[in-house]
C-alpha cells in the first residue's frame, strides 16, 4: 500500500514540498547555463510565479483507494440486488 514505507504519506508530502521549493532554482540555473535568462528578463518574457493546485492532492487520495469507514454492502444495494430486473 502506498505510504506505508518509513515516513508514510506525510513523509512523501514533505518531500514533494521540498522538491517544489528547489524547482525555481533549477529552472533558473538551466536557463542561465545557456544565457537566456538575462535576455528574456530584459524583454519581459519571464514570470517566475509558480502555482500548485491543491485539489490535485485531494483528488489523488480518494482515487488511490483511501480507506473508507463502510466496508460492507449497503442495505439499499442489497435490496436492489434481490429485486426483479427493471427497464426504463
Amino acid at each position: 500500500m502506498a505510504g506505508t514505507e518509513s515516513g508514510g504519506a506525510r513523509g512523501k508530502a514533505v518531500a514533494d514540498r521540498r522538491h517544489l521549493r528547489r524547482l525555481p532554482t533549477a529552472v533558473q540555473a538551466a536557463g542561465d547555463a545557456v544565457g537566456q535568462i538575462d535576455r528574456d528578463l530584459r524583454v519581459g518574457e519571464i514570470d517566475w510565479s509558480i502555482s500548485v493546485d491543491s485539489t490535485v492532492m485531494r483528488t489523488h487520495q480518494h482515487v488511490a483507494g483511501a480507506r473508507t469507514l463502510v466496508q460492507g454492502v449497503r442495505a439499499w444495494a442489497a435490496r436492489a440486488a434481490g429485486a426483479p430486473a427493471s427497464s426504463t
